[in-house]
């Protein structure tokens, strides 16, 4: 663990980093202590939304149907996130 003088998720108060493995997974985790813990989880959920969602669009080529199947959320549900963290799919048009 180390300190670190700012932080993404606010000014530059000092906080904790850790980094968490689960499986294939790395996460470095820096949590506030300033700021409520529900105020804090959330904004560390949002975070992990938005990589999670942009990384699996951009493996499927920005494809919604694709990238719902192998997340395993609705088509709905990912678009609902691509919505929430103002994530775009590229229009691709055929030039004639």
């Amino acid at each position: 663990m180390r300190d670190l003088d700012s932080s993404p998720l606010g000014g530059g108060t000092r906080t904790r980093a850790r980094t968490v493995v689960h499986a294939e997974h790395t996460w470095v985790v820096r949590a506030r202590t300033d700021k409520p813990f529900k105020d804090v989880k959330d904004e560390l959920l949002s975070a992990f939304e938005r990589e999670y969602i942009a990384a699996a669009l951009e493996r499927n080529d920005m494809n919604v149907s694709a990238t719902s199947r192998q997340t395993g959320l609705s088509r709905k549900h990912v678009r609902h996130l691509m919505r929430k963290h103002r994530l775009q799919t590229e229009r691709r048009f055929i030039e004639e």
